[in-house]
């Protein structure tokens, strides 16, 4: 005779029933519980464990009812309670749900599994702020539960508190979660994605110059911006004037995830008339996060000038840590006879969110600009930065950042000092 069938002999039908329920056969479950049942009603076993068997075969209402029975008996029951809030919250009954599941915590305030589905339906409600506590103490509570830090996660990224989300995606690796589901956090997390499905950005930039040769310089720029599954994509509209004439472009801009851990940038910039401004302007940059918070990239960008064209070579290497984001990033332009490098560093300290931050680079730079007569000129020396971000509402947001040019090089060591406005709108 088979094991198994000599197995089956040995358990009583309760246990047999009980058996198919762990064994994920909800059908046969349900059957077997009914079977015990017909014999004994007032079995609290097999009325949970058929309630249980109908929950996890989607037969919510069959499994409430239930659940309302063994409740009229015993209101206090937490495991009823339980069972009949994960329910309700399955059916979207979210007001019921969460009515049920703080009178468990209330009951048994050491009930682990209790603040995850509470944390869980405050999530499904839109209230993260409520989800994080009771997900925080959901982990306290079970420490080693990876579905625990991963919810934390979950909550902290909905808040745009990505430096602090940063640090339960590790503590849910450790507790060996899902690796695809973490690396599918941790590239969100270095990617930024924008907090809704469109954004509109206007900014304007004043250059000055000193000693002064020419008048300022002004930039004007327009992007609209749209949010997609792994990506975004955004279009814009821009406006300058220097050396007493003006030229306009148009843009294109977009962030795509790709394998593991890693995520595309492109940017391509057309200047019709290229007066000023160069013909074609176009960046690709590929990232690749690894280790805990480090992420490397490798670029490159080319500017075809009506008279020149300039081929800029990049490579970058960045670490998260707690509430700072540092990075420091090298380039090369090769020449027919030589090869010029530049380098620049940042420190941006996040402030609350990841929408608000101050961040300062400084390093040596190289920019290139075209003449209205054809020419071409190349300014090289040391930079700094100073820039704010900060978004007042979900909505509506400003930056301003201010730049120091010393184009050491040179003979006359001309400086340039660049202030950039920037307004931002979601929606």
């Amino acid at each position: 005779m088979p094991l198994m069938i000599v197995l089956m002999l040995l358990l009583s039908p309760l246990e047999q029933a009980m058996e198919a329920l762990t064994d994920g056969r909800y059908e046969e479950a349900i059957e077997r519980f009914k079977t015990v049942l017909a014999e004994d009603s007032s079995s609290y076993d097999a009325r949970m464990g058929l309630a249980r068997a109908y929950s996890w075969s989607s037969r919510y209402v069959d499994a409430e009812n239930l659940l309302d029975g063994i409740l009229k008996e015993n209101p206090d029951d937490v495991d009823a309670l339980l069972a009949r809030g994960q329910v309700r919250s399955w059916r979207e009954l979210l007001t019921q749900a969460e009515f049920d599941l703080k009178r468990v915590v209330e009951l048994a305030p050491d009930y682990a599994e209790a603040w995850g589905i509470l944390g869980n339906v405050y999530a499904w409600s839109d209230k993260y702020e409520e989800a994080l506590t009771h997900h925080k103490r959901w982990l306290e509570l079970d420490p080693g539960n990876p579905d625990a830090a991963q919810a934390v996660a979950l909550d902290q990224i909905a808040l745009r508190q990505f430096h602090e989300a940063r640090k339960y995606v590790i503590i849910a690796q450790k507790n060996h979660v899902d690796p695809e589901s973490a690396n599918k956090l941790l590239r969100e997390l270095d990617r930024v994605p924008q907090a809704t499905d469109w954004q509109v950005m206007a900014n304007l930039t004043h250059w000055t110059f000193d000693p002064t040769p020419a008048d300022p310089w002004t930039d004007g720029q327009i992007m609209l911006q749209r949010k997609y599954s792994g990506g975004s994509l955004a279009f814009g509209y821009l406006s300058v004037s220097r050396f007493k004439q003006d030229d306009t472009a148009w843009r294109l801009e977009g962030y795509r995830d790709l394998w593991n851990r890693s995520y595309g940038y492109l940017n391509l910039q057309i200047g019709p008339s290229a007066a000023i401004l160069p013909e074609i302007d176009g960046t690709l940059e590929l990232y690749q996060g690894f280790g805990e918070g480090w992420e490397s990239s490798l670029s490159y960008r080319r500017m075809q000038f009506t008279s020149d064209a300039v081929d800029i070579l990049g490579g970058s290497l960045a670490r998260y840590t707690g509430p700072w984001y540092l990075r420091l990033k090298v380039m090369l332009i090769p020449r027919q006879t030589s090869t010029e490098a530049s380098a620049l560093g940042s420190a941006r300290r996040y402030l609350g969110d990841v929408d608000t931050y101050l961040e300062t680079t400084l390093g040596l730079n190289m920019s290139q600009f075209q003449m209205p007569d054809g020419g071409f000129i190349e300014e090289n020396g040391f930079v700094g930065v100073l820039h704010l971000q900060h978004f007042l509402t979900l909505n509506w947001g400003y930056g301003v950042s201010y730049s120091y040019h010393n184009d050491y090089k040179s003979d006359n060591g001309q400086i340039m000092h660049i202030l950039d406005t920037m307004v931002y709108y979601r929606f």
